[in-house]
């Protein structure tokens, strides 16, 4: 339904990009005072090859793959322009598979996210390249002035390198051979960089990349501590 309270109601609006590629949006904005606006949106993309060259933005486009999305956004354009971020609200919700960009292959994705009271929460990231090789992360961040922070962990298991050359060598990157690799890392601090407290683990086994004689390999711990990061062992 319309939103009552604006001046500028938008009951339902419905675009189809073509058969299997659908938009819906409800909503309205103010044309006076702070110009309050609500929305919300629905996403369904059963086939993004077939979406029309015209509405991808120029954007490197999958040949293959679904795309779901829904989400609300609340607040005013008053807010906005004053950067008054306490006063938006809204959530979203992303979920991708089968994704093929170039020679890249992403099995599905996953993101949950929501703002309110000045602050950005990513409940949940998820990235499932194959069986194999996955990325996981959440994160907040504060956007007022007493509440400036920045806090997220991120989780990267990688055991067969090899597999995400693909999307290495479709953006510029070389040919990956093989290896491993593992990321796991947490950490809070000031959104400026000034401190940081937290840290983490990163190991590289045997990774091999064209050009390079030599197979790569790392194990570190690091530790961050105000300004200081410490390479805790190696």
């Amino acid at each position: 339904p319309a939103l009552a309270f604006l001046a500028v109601p938008l009951s339902e609006a419905d675009g189809r990009l073509n058969e299997t590629n659908t938009l819906a949006a409800t909503g309205g904005l103010g044309l006076r005072g702070e110009q309050a606006f609500e929305v919300a949106w629905k996403v369904d993309c059963r086939d993004l090859a077939t979406v029309p060259v015209e509405a991808r933005a120029g954007l490197p486009w999958p040949s293959a793959g679904t795309l779901a999305s829904q989400g609300t956004a609340k607040g005013s354009l008053a807010a906005v322009r004053a950067r008054d971020w306490a006063r938006l609200n809204g959530a979203a919700e992303v979920d991708a598979s089968s994704l093929k960009v170039r020679d890249g292959v992403l099995e599905s994705l996953r993101l949950r996210a929501q703002a309110s009271d000045g602050a950005v929460n990513v409940d949940d990231l998820g990235v499932r390249f194959d069986a194999q090789n996955s990325i996981a992360a959440t994160g907040r961040m504060g956007l007022t002035g007493d509440d400036a922070s920045v806090a997220g962990q991120l989780r990267a298991q990688l055991p067969a390198v090899s597999r995400l050359s693909g999307w290495s060598t479709s953006f510029g990157g070389p040919v990956l051979r093989g290896g491993s690799a593992a990321v796991d890392w947490q950490g809070r601090g000031a959104l400026d960089g000034s401190s940081m407290e937290g840290g983490g683990t990163a190991r590289l086994q045997g990774v091999q990349i064209d050009g390079v004689a030599e197979p790569l390999g790392l194990a570190a711990t690091v530790a961050h501590a105000g300004r200081t990061i410490s390479l805790t062992a190696l």
